[in-house]
């Protein structure tokens, strides 16, 4: 029962800001569960920095 009740309060929230959001949006991607503020998918070039920067550690 606590399950339904946060469900419908994340889904009025989450309508609650699209709306606000709406006339200010310019790039985002939002999606059920995601978000991307940014519209280049950085993941790729972060782990390779990521991994670049552990071998110098000599962590990985």
């Amino acid at each position: 029962m606590g399950e339904e009740i946060f469900a419908k309060l994340e889904a009025l929230a989450r309508w609650t800001q699209l709306k606000y959001m709406a006339p200010r949006r310019t790039t985002e991607i939002v999606e059920p569960g995601r978000i991307r503020f940014h519209p280049q998918d950085a993941r790729e070039w972060v782990l390779k920095e990521y991994q670049k920067r552990l071998k110098k550690l000599r962590i990985a």
